[in-house]
């Protein structure tokens, strides 16, 4: 083999590991963006756990908080009236498509302490 030749050969060699190397740096990119959008993106889910408490979903509290924005079609979620428990705390009956519940306003977050599946529709 020539020395041009094995020259022409360990750049080829160092081409494929450049593009390996990027390949590699471009899946690890991907993966952590995609870890990012997840962690990110509003949930579904009306509760959430945090901080060894049951609390409602961000979604839920801004109706429970206000319940004017239900009406709105805030995720489906519609607010009952504010009562006060034995206790003196304060809480309120919701619902969210499926679901009712009772939260009560603890600490500046609504904790839940009721999550029921509302019945539902017969299908013809």
């Amino acid at each position: 083999m020539t020395e041009e030749a094995r020259t022409d050969e360990a750049a080829n060699d160092g081409g494929k590991r450049k593009l390996w190397a990027w390949s590699l740096v471009m899946a690890v990119f991907g993966f952590g963006a995609f870890q990012l959008y997840d962690m990110t993106r509003p949930s579904d889910a009306p509760v959430l756990y945090e901080e060894g408490s049951v609390i409602v979903s961000p979604e839920v509290a801004s109706v429970l908080f206000e319940p004017s924005r239900g009406s709105d079609g805030q995720g489906g979620v519609t607010a009952g009236q504010m009562f006060s428990t034995e206790s003196g705390q304060r809480c309120r009956r919701f619902t969210q498509d499926y679901l009712t519940g009772v939260a009560c306003l603890r600490d500046g977050d609504w904790r839940l302490v009721e999550l029921r599946q509302a019945d539902l529709p017969k299908v013809k």
